[in-house]
């Protein structure tokens, strides 16, 4: 009997691992479905998650090559992709509301910024439903979030004007950093989110501003003229 001792707490010890294990890896899928679920219902469009992992005891995680998809009217590459988000969490206040973020890190943001043959964008589109988003009632019960430092890693944006008889060219999209998301009561994530992706899209139109790209659009879609500030924002023409 005594010797059954050692084993059974050994056997224990084993399936607490296990269910930790079990219990870390169905955390990940669930955030990797709402971030895919929530995206989706933001933007529009589809939103895929290559994997998210936590470490619940460090309070740190990684989400990996998330991507979000054109709008309908456009090609069927992706509108955005950003190739690792890295969260520090504040362990004070993983039970505590807000749950505080001490800095999300986003590294290797890549857009594509499209053009139809109207001269309308396909991030433009999905600015507009990020203004128009009406969270549902339920948003107001979910978590809050404060965010200290969102800090979004220089990346890339490539201009695609070829269907308004233009070229395909790539642009520097200078790194930038938004300071604390949330205020000290929070806000649910998909807010945070919005206004995230919202000043990405402002800085890829801004990248994107070039001359040549400005006249090419006043040329080719005069009844955009007055709004072309708005399509790729108001700063730029480098």
């Amino acid at each position: 009997m005594r010797k059954l001792v050692p084993g059974l707490s050994a056997l224990v010890v084993l399936l607490a691992v296990a269910g930790v294990l079990w219990i870390t890896r169905s955390l990940d899928s669930l955030v990797a479905a709402a971030i895919q679920r929530e995206g989706s219902e933001l933007t529009g469009s589809r939103v895929a998650v290559g994997g998210v992992e936590l470490e619940l005891a460090e309070g740190a995680g990684t989400v990996d090559r998330l991507a979000v998809g054109n709008p309908d009217g456009f090609s069927g590459s992706d509108a955005i992709r950003v190739e690792r988000f890295t969260l520090d969490v504040d362990p004070s206040t993983i039970r505590k509301t807000p749950l505080t973020l001490d800095e999300l890190r986003v590294s290797g943001p890549e857009l594509v910024l499209e053009f139809d043959e109207r001269g309308k964008t396909n991030l433009q589109v999905l600015r507009d439903r990020l203004r128009e988003h009406v969270p549902e009632a339920e948003a107001s019960r979910d978590p809050r979030l404060r965010v200290r430092s969102l800090v979004f890693e220089g990346g890339r944006v490539t201009v695609d004007a070829t269907a308004l008889g233009g070229k395909r060219t790539e642009r520097d999209l200078p790194g930038f950093t938004l300071s604390d998301l949330g205020g000290s009561e929070g806000v649910p994530a998909s807010e945070i989110g919005r206004e995230a992706l919202g000043t990405l899209l402002d800085q890829a139109g801004r990248a994107a501003a070039t001359s040549e790209l400005r006249h090419l659009l006043e040329s080719r879609a005069p009844d955009l003229v007055g709004r072309v500030a708005d399509i790729l924002g108001r700063d730029g023409g480098s």
